[in-house]
Protein backbone atom coordinates (compact mmCIF):
# COMPACT_ATOMS: atom_id res chain seq x y z
CA UNK A 1 0.00 0.00 0.00
CA UNK A 2 1.15 3.98 -0.20
CA UNK A 3 0.44 6.08 2.37
CA UNK A 4 0.19 9.87 0.70
CA UNK A 5 -0.13 13.32 2.43
CA UNK A 6 -3.23 15.92 1.10
CA UNK A 7 -2.11 18.08 3.66
CA UNK A 8 1.21 19.24 5.18
CA UNK A 9 2.30 17.12 7.77
CA UNK A 10 4.82 16.86 10.71
CA UNK A 11 5.50 14.15 13.05
CA UNK A 12 8.29 15.66 15.29
CA UNK A 13 11.18 13.54 16.09
CA UNK A 14 11.48 15.36 19.59
CA UNK A 15 14.61 17.30 18.34
CA UNK A 16 15.05 21.21 17.17
CA UNK A 17 17.13 22.65 14.35
CA UNK A 18 18.58 25.70 16.02
CA UNK A 19 20.45 28.55 14.09
CA UNK A 20 23.70 27.59 13.93
CA UNK A 21 22.95 24.42 11.94
CA UNK A 22 21.26 26.26 9.27
CA UNK A 23 21.83 29.11 6.21
CA UNK A 24 19.54 31.09 4.88
CA UNK A 25 20.21 31.84 1.31
CA UNK A 26 17.44 33.33 -0.57
CA UNK A 27 14.22 31.18 -0.41
CA UNK A 28 16.26 28.52 0.55
CA UNK A 29 17.41 26.72 4.20
CA UNK A 30 20.36 24.97 4.14
CA UNK A 31 20.86 22.42 6.98
CA UNK A 32 23.51 21.93 8.46
CA UNK A 33 23.99 19.41 11.40
CA UNK A 34 26.26 19.64 14.75
CA UNK A 35 28.13 16.85 13.17
CA UNK A 36 28.07 17.17 9.61
CA UNK A 37 29.78 20.88 10.29
CA UNK A 38 32.43 19.26 12.42
CA UNK A 39 33.16 16.07 9.93
CA UNK A 40 32.79 18.64 6.48
CA UNK A 41 35.13 21.32 8.25
CA UNK A 42 37.39 18.65 8.68
CA UNK A 43 37.35 17.19 5.72
CA UNK A 44 38.21 20.32 3.97
CA UNK A 45 40.82 22.34 6.53
CA UNK A 46 43.43 20.26 8.88
CA UNK A 47 45.72 21.21 11.22
CA UNK A 48 45.42 25.16 13.26
CA UNK A 49 43.42 26.75 10.49
CA UNK A 50 40.65 23.57 11.32
CA UNK A 51 41.16 24.35 15.15
CA UNK A 52 40.95 27.96 14.79
CA UNK A 53 37.61 27.62 12.94
CA UNK A 54 35.84 25.61 15.64
CA UNK A 55 37.40 27.97 17.80
CA UNK A 56 35.84 31.03 16.31
CA UNK A 57 32.71 28.82 15.67
CA UNK A 58 32.62 28.49 19.54
CA UNK A 59 33.05 32.10 20.61
CA UNK A 60 30.62 33.46 18.17
CA UNK A 61 27.33 31.23 19.09
CA UNK A 62 28.36 32.38 23.19
CA UNK A 63 28.68 35.92 22.26
CA UNK A 64 25.98 36.04 19.77
CA UNK A 65 23.19 33.41 20.77
CA UNK A 66 20.39 33.04 18.34
CA UNK A 67 21.22 36.36 17.09
CA UNK A 68 22.94 35.05 14.28
CA UNK A 69 22.97 31.66 12.32
CA UNK A 70 25.55 29.23 11.12
CA UNK A 71 24.91 31.23 7.69
CA UNK A 72 26.48 34.61 8.97
CA UNK A 73 29.32 32.22 10.25
CA UNK A 74 29.73 30.85 6.63
CA UNK A 75 29.94 34.42 5.13
CA UNK A 76 31.92 36.05 7.77
CA UNK A 77 34.61 33.58 6.96
CA UNK A 78 33.93 33.49 3.46
CA UNK A 79 33.97 29.52 3.91
CA UNK A 80 31.61 27.34 1.19
CA UNK A 81 30.13 24.32 2.13
CA UNK A 82 27.00 22.42 0.60
CA UNK A 83 24.35 21.74 3.36
CA UNK A 84 23.62 18.08 4.31
CA UNK A 85 19.97 18.68 2.61
CA UNK A 86 18.31 22.26 1.16
CA UNK A 87 14.52 23.16 1.88
CA UNK A 88 11.88 26.21 0.79
CA UNK A 89 10.90 27.84 3.35
CA UNK A 90 7.24 29.91 3.80
CA UNK A 91 7.48 31.90 7.09
CA UNK A 92 9.47 34.62 8.45
CA UNK A 93 12.46 32.97 10.21
CA UNK A 94 14.02 35.69 12.65
CA UNK A 95 11.55 37.62 15.15
CA UNK A 96 12.19 39.49 18.04
CA UNK A 97 16.17 40.34 16.45
CA UNK A 98 16.91 36.39 16.38
CA UNK A 99 16.67 33.29 14.35
CA UNK A 100 13.76 31.37 15.00
CA UNK A 101 14.65 27.12 15.84
CA UNK A 102 12.98 24.49 13.55
CA UNK A 103 11.16 21.90 14.67
CA UNK A 104 12.60 18.72 13.03
CA UNK A 105 10.85 16.00 11.34
CA UNK A 106 11.46 12.44 11.85
CA UNK A 107 14.40 10.59 9.98
CA UNK A 108 16.54 7.69 10.05
CA UNK A 109 20.05 8.02 8.87
CA UNK A 110 18.95 11.51 7.86
CA UNK A 111 16.22 10.03 5.45
CA UNK A 112 12.38 11.35 6.02
CA UNK A 113 10.19 8.18 6.50
CA UNK A 114 6.47 7.80 8.61
CA UNK A 115 6.61 5.19 11.29
CA UNK A 116 4.29 2.31 11.28
CA UNK A 117 3.37 3.31 14.75
CA UNK A 118 1.80 6.67 13.40
CA UNK A 119 -0.43 4.62 11.12
CA UNK A 120 -1.02 1.91 13.59
CA UNK A 121 -2.33 4.59 16.19
CA UNK A 122 -4.31 6.37 14.15
CA UNK A 123 -5.95 2.84 12.72
CA UNK A 124 -6.63 1.96 16.64
CA UNK A 125 -8.65 5.62 17.28
CA UNK A 126 -11.03 4.80 13.95
CA UNK A 127 -11.28 1.60 14.63
CA UNK A 128 -12.67 2.54 18.46
CA UNK A 129 -14.51 4.67 17.25
CA UNK A 130 -16.13 2.36 14.64
CA UNK A 131 -17.23 0.00 17.22
CA UNK A 132 -18.83 2.17 19.66
CA UNK A 133 -20.90 3.60 16.56
CA UNK A 134 -21.63 -0.09 15.75
CA UNK A 135 -23.08 -0.52 18.87
CA UNK A 136 -25.09 2.75 19.45
CA UNK A 137 -26.99 1.79 16.10
CA UNK A 138 -27.80 -1.70 17.18
CA UNK A 139 -29.15 0.65 20.19
CA UNK A 140 -26.76 -1.45 22.55
CA UNK A 141 -25.65 1.61 25.01
CA UNK A 142 -24.02 -0.43 27.69
CA UNK A 143 -20.53 0.34 26.00
CA UNK A 144 -20.78 3.93 26.00
CA UNK A 145 -22.37 3.91 29.00
CA UNK A 146 -18.91 2.67 30.74
CA UNK A 147 -17.19 5.20 28.54
CA UNK A 148 -18.97 7.98 30.53
CA UNK A 149 -18.73 6.30 33.42
CA UNK A 150 -14.57 6.21 33.41
CA UNK A 151 -14.37 9.99 32.14
CA UNK A 152 -16.63 11.39 34.82
CA UNK A 153 -13.92 9.43 37.21
CA UNK A 154 -11.08 10.85 35.87
CA UNK A 155 -12.64 14.63 35.85
CA UNK A 156 -12.49 13.26 39.64
CA UNK A 157 -9.16 12.15 39.64
CA UNK A 158 -7.74 13.95 37.11
CA UNK A 159 -6.21 10.79 35.88
CA UNK A 160 -6.57 11.03 32.05
CA UNK A 161 -3.70 8.92 30.41
CA UNK A 162 -5.31 5.73 32.45
CA UNK A 163 -9.11 7.12 31.52
CA UNK A 164 -7.75 6.57 28.10
CA UNK A 165 -6.32 2.97 28.65
CA UNK A 166 -9.39 2.01 30.35
CA UNK A 167 -11.38 2.84 27.04
CA UNK A 168 -9.06 1.21 24.74
CA UNK A 169 -9.03 -1.76 27.30
CA UNK A 170 -12.89 -2.04 26.88
CA UNK A 171 -12.83 -3.11 23.29
CA UNK A 172 -9.32 -3.93 22.07
CA UNK A 173 -8.13 -5.82 24.93
CA UNK A 174 -11.62 -7.04 26.53
CA UNK A 175 -10.99 -5.25 30.00
CA UNK A 176 -7.58 -6.50 30.45
CA UNK A 177 -5.62 -2.71 29.88
CA UNK A 178 -2.08 -4.13 31.17
CA UNK A 179 -2.14 -7.66 29.56
CA UNK A 180 -0.66 -6.99 25.40
CA UNK A 181 -1.86 -10.25 24.86
CA UNK A 182 -5.24 -9.93 24.39
CA UNK A 183 -4.65 -6.30 22.58
CA UNK A 184 -6.61 -6.97 18.71
CA UNK A 185 -4.37 -4.82 17.18
CA UNK A 186 -1.75 -7.64 17.82
CA UNK A 187 -3.31 -8.86 14.90
CA UNK A 188 -2.60 -5.54 12.74
CA UNK A 189 0.95 -5.44 11.31
CA UNK A 190 1.93 -2.32 9.83
CA UNK A 191 5.62 -1.61 8.92
CA UNK A 192 7.70 1.33 8.56
CA UNK A 193 7.34 3.11 5.37
CA UNK A 194 9.94 3.43 2.60
CA UNK A 195 12.55 6.76 2.94
CA UNK A 196 12.72 9.98 1.13
CA UNK A 197 15.52 12.60 0.70
CA UNK A 198 14.39 15.54 3.07
CA UNK A 199 15.08 17.79 0.07
CA UNK A 200 12.02 18.27 -2.39
CA UNK A 201 10.14 15.73 0.31
CA UNK A 202 10.44 18.74 3.39
CA UNK A 203 9.54 22.01 3.43
CA UNK A 204 9.73 24.74 6.31
CA UNK A 205 6.47 26.67 7.44
CA UNK A 206 4.91 28.29 10.85
CA UNK A 207 2.45 26.39 12.43
CA UNK A 208 0.04 28.63 14.04
CA UNK A 209 -2.86 28.51 16.99
CA UNK A 210 -5.96 29.89 15.50
CA UNK A 211 -8.93 30.94 18.19
CA UNK A 212 -6.35 31.74 21.25
CA UNK A 213 -6.42 35.09 22.30
CA UNK A 214 -2.76 35.84 22.23
CA UNK A 215 -0.17 34.87 19.06
CA UNK A 216 1.47 31.32 19.40
CA UNK A 217 3.27 29.99 16.86
CA UNK A 218 5.80 27.49 16.02
CA UNK A 219 8.11 26.39 12.71
CA UNK A 220 7.96 22.65 11.72
CA UNK A 221 9.74 20.78 9.04
CA UNK A 222 6.44 19.64 7.30
CA UNK A 223 6.14 16.89 5.00
CA UNK A 224 4.76 18.24 1.34
CA UNK A 225 1.07 17.54 0.23
CA UNK A 226 1.22 15.01 -2.43
CA UNK A 227 4.41 13.15 -1.33
CA UNK A 228 3.85 9.47 -0.90
CA UNK A 229 5.55 6.25 0.88
CA UNK A 230 5.20 2.62 0.35
CA UNK A 231 3.82 1.16 3.59
CA UNK A 232 2.89 -2.98 4.46
CA UNK A 233 -0.07 -3.05 6.47
CA UNK A 234 -1.05 -6.67 6.85
CA UNK A 235 -4.11 -8.46 9.44
CA UNK A 236 -2.52 -11.40 10.45
CA UNK A 237 -5.12 -14.18 10.05
CA UNK A 238 -3.00 -16.56 12.48
CA UNK A 239 -3.26 -13.65 14.99
CA UNK A 240 -6.84 -13.65 14.76
CA UNK A 241 -7.27 -17.38 15.31
CA UNK A 242 -5.21 -17.18 18.32
CA UNK A 243 -6.72 -14.24 19.84
CA UNK A 244 -10.10 -15.66 19.17
CA UNK A 245 -8.67 -18.46 21.53
CA UNK A 246 -7.89 -16.61 24.47
CA UNK A 247 -10.37 -14.34 24.79
CA UNK A 248 -14.45 -13.39 24.25
CA UNK A 249 -13.52 -10.28 22.39
CA UNK A 250 -16.76 -9.73 20.05
CA UNK A 251 -14.90 -7.60 18.29
CA UNK A 252 -12.13 -9.58 17.23
CA UNK A 253 -14.11 -10.48 13.59
CA UNK A 254 -13.99 -6.99 12.93
CA UNK A 255 -10.56 -6.74 12.55
CA UNK A 256 -10.27 -6.46 8.74
CA UNK A 257 -9.61 -3.56 6.06
CA UNK A 258 -13.02 -3.07 4.79
CA UNK A 259 -14.43 -2.49 8.23
CA UNK A 260 -10.78 -0.37 9.26
CA UNK A 261 -11.85 1.64 5.90
CA UNK A 262 -15.53 2.44 7.07
CA UNK A 263 -14.68 3.14 10.52
CA UNK A 264 -11.94 5.65 9.25
CA UNK A 265 -14.80 7.40 7.00
CA UNK A 266 -17.17 7.32 9.85
CA UNK A 267 -14.26 8.92 12.04
CA UNK A 268 -13.18 11.54 10.11
CA UNK A 269 -16.92 12.82 8.49
CA UNK A 270 -17.36 12.98 12.29
CA UNK A 271 -13.92 15.09 12.69
CA UNK A 272 -14.54 17.37 9.73
CA UNK A 273 -18.29 18.25 10.12
CA UNK A 274 -16.47 19.61 14.01
CA UNK A 275 -14.07 21.37 12.40
CA UNK A 276 -15.99 22.45 9.38
CA UNK A 277 -18.46 24.67 11.73
CA UNK A 278 -15.07 25.86 13.68
CA UNK A 279 -13.83 27.19 10.68
CA UNK A 280 -16.66 28.65 9.27
CA UNK A 281 -17.13 30.83 12.75
CA UNK A 282 -13.55 31.61 12.77
CA UNK A 283 -13.63 32.46 8.67
CA UNK A 284 -12.24 36.21 9.78
CA UNK A 285 -9.10 34.61 10.94
CA UNK A 286 -8.09 32.37 7.93
CA UNK A 287 -7.58 32.45 4.66
CA UNK A 288 -8.58 29.61 1.92
CA UNK A 289 -10.46 26.76 3.14
CA UNK A 290 -8.25 24.68 5.61
CA UNK A 291 -10.29 21.10 5.17
CA UNK A 292 -10.68 21.65 1.23
CA UNK A 293 -8.74 18.55 0.22
CA UNK A 294 -9.58 15.80 3.15
CA UNK A 295 -13.38 16.69 2.58
CA UNK A 296 -12.54 16.11 -1.15
CA UNK A 297 -10.85 13.07 0.06
CA UNK A 298 -13.45 11.92 1.85
CA UNK A 299 -16.20 12.39 -1.02
CA UNK A 300 -14.03 10.50 -3.61
CA UNK A 301 -14.27 7.50 -1.18
CA UNK A 302 -10.20 7.64 -0.06
CA UNK A 303 -9.27 5.96 3.12
CA UNK A 304 -8.75 8.60 5.18
CA UNK A 305 -6.07 8.81 7.59
CA UNK A 306 -4.88 11.65 10.08
CA UNK A 307 -1.60 11.41 11.88
CA UNK A 308 1.34 13.12 13.56
CA UNK A 309 1.30 16.65 15.14
CA UNK A 310 -1.59 19.16 15.74
CA UNK A 311 -4.28 17.01 14.90
CA UNK A 312 -5.97 18.46 18.32
CA UNK A 313 -7.97 17.88 20.92
CA UNK A 314 -11.06 16.10 18.96
CA UNK A 315 -8.49 13.68 17.51
CA UNK A 316 -7.85 12.34 20.94
CA UNK A 317 -10.38 8.70 21.69
CA UNK A 318 -11.24 9.86 24.70
CA UNK A 319 -12.83 13.00 23.73
CA UNK A 320 -14.30 11.49 20.35
CA UNK A 321 -16.37 9.15 22.51
CA UNK A 322 -17.25 11.88 25.27
CA UNK A 323 -18.82 14.38 22.82
CA UNK A 324 -20.75 11.65 20.80
CA UNK A 325 -22.77 10.70 24.25
CA UNK A 326 -22.53 13.67 25.99
CA UNK A 327 -21.65 17.16 25.00
CA UNK A 328 -22.16 18.43 28.67
CA UNK A 329 -19.43 15.96 29.80
CA UNK A 330 -17.23 16.73 26.62
CA UNK A 331 -17.39 20.74 28.03
CA UNK A 332 -15.99 20.06 31.49
CA UNK A 333 -13.82 17.74 29.70
CA UNK A 334 -12.02 20.23 27.83
CA UNK A 335 -11.61 22.76 30.73
CA UNK A 336 -9.81 19.92 32.82
CA UNK A 337 -7.17 18.98 30.26
CA UNK A 338 -6.85 21.65 27.73
CA UNK A 339 -4.30 24.64 28.69
CA UNK A 340 -5.72 27.92 29.50
CA UNK A 341 -4.82 31.46 27.85
CA UNK A 342 -4.84 34.81 28.88
CA UNK A 343 -7.91 33.46 32.37
CA UNK A 344 -10.63 31.99 29.75
CA UNK A 345 -10.89 28.82 27.75
CA UNK A 346 -10.05 28.84 23.78
CA UNK A 347 -11.39 25.81 21.36
CA UNK A 348 -8.58 26.54 18.81
CA UNK A 349 -7.19 25.01 15.68
CA UNK A 350 -3.84 25.16 14.42
CA UNK A 351 -2.89 25.93 10.36
CA UNK A 352 0.01 26.75 8.57
CA UNK A 353 0.60 30.16 7.52
CA UNK A 354 -0.78 29.40 4.34
CA UNK A 355 -4.16 28.24 6.19
CA UNK A 356 -3.66 24.58 5.44
CA UNK A 357 -4.83 22.22 8.20
CA UNK A 358 -2.17 19.67 9.53
CA UNK A 359 -1.72 15.70 9.40
CA UNK A 360 -4.60 14.53 6.52
CA UNK A 361 -3.17 11.53 4.73
CA UNK A 362 -5.29 8.67 2.23
CA UNK A 363 -4.14 5.12 2.28
CA UNK A 364 -4.60 3.14 -0.92
CA UNK A 365 -3.42 0.21 -2.89
CA UNK A 366 -0.43 0.49 -4.96
CA UNK A 367 -1.34 1.11 -8.39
Amino acid sequence: MKIEAITPVHIGSGEEIIPWEYSIVGKKLGIYPVDYIVSSLANIYKGARLRNLLIALRNEVKEYGFKKSFGDFLRSERIALEPLYTLEFRTNLRGGGEYRTVKSFIKSKDRVYIPGSEIKGALRTAFIFGVILREIKKENYSLLGRIVSIVKRALQTKEWGEASSKIESLILRRGSPNDARYDLFRAIEVSDSTEAEPSGTLYVDSVNVIGASESIQEIDELLKPSRSFEVEVHIDEDSKKALSKITDNPYVELLDLEFLKESATEFYKFLLDVDRKYFDKHAYEISGDPLKEPEEALTRGDFLLRIGKHQGFLSMTLTITILMGDKGLYEKLYKGVVPKFSGGINKTRKLTSEGKALGWCRLAEES
